[in-house]
């Protein structure tokens, strides 16, 4: 397909498939929805921003014959898939002059038997010479019967006024970045281009919002039917080089480096006005998505930005403020982004210049410290930081056997850790509990009756497996109850897949709890609910969400009241009871000892399984680490979830495009990745989220 027909090989069909533009789409769907009321229009705005869409959209719907409630054309009948009754003039390339202009509207402007309007279509209106546009000033005011006119200009001031006046004016803009980006990726994927997303933002930045120059690039790249569009390709093809030289400059700002701001300021080849508003655009875009932590697309051009580079950037300005964690930048960036909120009042070239020296002088104001050029090899002093718990958080690992012991506040954080892993990286709870008393199958010795529980997990793992499909998750503490005859039990929560699960349905429900019934009933000495007992959880998530929590404290509910923990937020050891109490009523039970291991878990929560999910920087949020004890048991974890997968995409797709440019396994790829990793390699709260409530502190905006 060539280039210049890219944009237009798939035309939107509905006022909908148009992206943004959403006055515009109101106002001409409630006319079709009104009665297909017909009123010249004037369709002004930047180029390529889709007014002759509008415009063709609008004439189909006024001439459909089985119209849609939303008042888009159907697209089935006759007049959709024919385009009857609308009729283009290019003005420009047709000639603006009067003959021309009066030749087209009188050969058109007859009432038709086939469909309602006729609809004279003036593009690039502004060429109407001014003797045409008057005479066309009877016509439009009071056209023919089933006849209506509609221009469009990029330049509505160059139009007559008597003619602007009897027109109804509607304003077509420039997509926003947001948008801009997912019409680029709808695209894409809908022609089966693969891409990276920062390739695409920068394509969108380069285009500004322009729905065609923007399809029309993407074209230019299709055409050169590479297996990825990356950053790289993008810049080549449309030598772009802004981000390297804004790049350049705010990681002098950081390093306030004052020769090196001003070598790297007029190596920018560019106005100095332009220079200002991608500087302005790229503090607002850090402040907000890497300071704050939110998620807005200030600009195209600077979205395209590598996180790598971002994060570097925001690194070098914390070490030379000696500030420990980002969130304390807030305060010196709005400082930064004031000296820019006041519009200069002089906008010549050197004054610009001058503005830029000043504010130069505010940023480099502050203790500095020397910056390295490679962060991995930075001595720069740092503050000492607060006694916290482990970043990597370490899951129910199985201990050494042998020894007999209570459970102790690292067990807890464990089971703690692993009840949070579940939901962050796999999107799913435990809905499911089981209690297995070994004693109901004759098991009358410790080693019997963990034999007895281990049995039961595998067999019920098996089951499932045959039942449905998708994970299988499964946590088992083994513990010794004296208020109940002091033996072995096992308390089992697990997450059964899909088909099984219990929210799937009474059926499934009556299955599982029939198959511990009838599980090794010839072995049983009692009743069978004895032996084991199955609980399911609830349907409604908010419940669903308690059961999860509920049952993950009943594995922490022999816990001594003697056992103290570090509370991280008000600085002191406290007894770990009374911390995990402030998350909800734990009902707390005496136990006995246990040899160990205390724990046993499944493939999915191995502690293997973990560190490959933690790879490339990827480590878990624990509000337990943080001392959020409010927050333990709320369930943001499924919140957090989609945020996970898409960070760790990214980063894949980040290594593969080394491996692309390098090859894969060659020294560079690998020396490349690893600078890539490290950076990356930070605590999991400074990652992008986009759900509220978070607990870590957040400046104030």
């Amino acid at each position: 397909m060539a280039r210049s027909d890219y944009a237009d090989a798939r035309p939107p069909q509905t006022f909908a498939e148009i992206r943004g533009q959403e006055h515009a789409k109101r106002f001409l769907s409630r006319l079709i929805q009104r009665g297909q009321i017909a009123r010249p229009i004037l369709f002004e705005g930047a180029y390529g921003s889709g007014k002759t869409s509008l415009a063709r959209l609008y004439a189909r719907a006024l001439n459909c014959r089985d119209r849609r409630a939303c008042g888009s054309p159907c697209g089935r009948c006759q007049a959709c898939t024919a385009n009857a009754g609308f009729h283009e003039y290019d003005t420009p390339l047709e000639g603006g002059d009067k003959a021309n202009v009066l030749r087209f509207v009188t050969d058109r402007a007859r009432p038709q038997t086939a469909y309602k309007y006729v609809v004279l279509f003036f593009d690039e209106a502004h060429a109407l010479e001014r003797r045409a546009a008057e005479a066309l000033l009877k016509s439009v005011e009071e056209p023919p019967d089933g006849v209506t006119f509609c221009f469009a200009t990029t330049h509505p001031g160059q139009i007559i006024a008597p003619l602007r006046s009897r027109l109804r004016s509607v304003v077509v803009k420039p997509l926003p970045a947001r948008l801009a980006i997912r019409l680029l990726q709808e695209r894409a994927e809908a022609d089966g281009l693969a891409y990276d997303p920062a390739a695409l933002a920068l394509l969108a930045g380069l285009k500004q919002g322009h729905p065609r120059d923007l399809l029309n690039g993407l074209g230019q790249l299709r055409d050169l039917e590479p297996p990825r569009i990356t950053v790289k390709l993008v810049r080549e093809v449309f030598d772009v080089d802004h981000d390297v030289h804004l790049l350049t400059y705010v990681t002098a700002l950081a390093d306030g480096d004052e020769s090196a701001q001003v070598r790297a300021w007029f190596a920018w080849q560019e106005p100095a006005a332009t220079k200002i508003a991608w500087l302005q655009a790229f503090l607002t875009s850090l402040y907000y998505n890497d300071i704050l932590g939110e998620d807005a697309v200030v600009d195209a051009l600077v979205a395209s930005i590598e996180e790598m580079d971002r994060r570097r950037i925001i690194d070098r300005f914390r070490r030379r403020l000696r500030l420990e964690r980002t969130g304390g930048l807030a305060e010196p960036w709005r400082r930064m982004m004031a000296f820019w909120a006041t519009p200069a009042d002089d906008t010549a070239p050197a004054a610009l210049e001058l503005r830029v020296a000043v504010f130069q002088d505010l940023v480099n104001a502050g203790p500095v410290e020397p910056a390295q050029s490679d962060l991995g090899q930075d001595t720069a002093r740092r503050p000492t930081p607060t006694p916290r718990a482990p970043e990597r958080l370490e899951l129910a690992a199985v201990p050494a056997p042998g020894k007999s012991r209570y459970i102790e506040a690292a067990d807890v954080r464990a089971i703690v850790a692993t009840a949070s892993y579940l939901p962050q990286e796999h999107g799913v709870l435990f809905n499911a509990r089981f209690d297995v008393r070994p004693a109901a199958y004759g098991c009358d010795d410790d080693a019997s009756a963990r034999a007895s529980i281990e049995a039961f997990c595998r067999d019920l793992r098996d089951a499932v497996a045959s039942w449905g499909q998708g994970p299988f998750a499964r946590l088992t503490l083994f513990m010794r109850d004296p208020d109940r005859g002091g033996d072995l039990r096992g308390l089992v929560v697990a997450h059964l897949p899909q088909g099984t699960e219990p929210r799937a349905g009474d059926d499934a429900t009556g299955r599982i709890d029939a198959w511990c019934r009838a599980w090794r009933a010839a072995d049983r000495t009692t009743e069978p609910e004895n032996g084991i007992s199955f609980a399911p959880a609830p349907l409604r998530r908010a419940d669903a969400i308690t059961f999860h929590w509920r049952a993950v404290m009943q594995l922490c509910a022999g816990l001594d009241a003697g056992v103290t923990h570090l509370d991280p937020q008000a600085g002191r050891v406290c007894p770990l009871r009374e911390l995990l109490h402030e998350a909800g009523a734990v009902a707390w039970r005496r136990a006995g000892p246990v040899s160990d291991p205390l724990f046993s878990v499944s493939e999915l929560l191995a502690p293997q399984a973990v560190a490959n999910a933690c790879a490339h920087g990827m480590d878990l949020l624990s509000a337990f680490d943080a001392g959020a004890w409010e927050h333990l048991r709320t369930g943001w974890e499924l919140e957090e979830h989609p945020d996970r997968l898409s960070a760790k995409a990214e980063r894949r797709a980040r290594l593969d495009e080394i491996a692309e440019i390098y090859g894969a396994d060659t020294p560079q790829a690998q020396d490349a990745q690893a600078e890539r990793i490290a950076a990356w390699s930070r605590p999991a709260e400074e990652r992008r989220h986009t759900w509220p409530g978070a607990w870590w502190p957040r400046a104030e905006a």
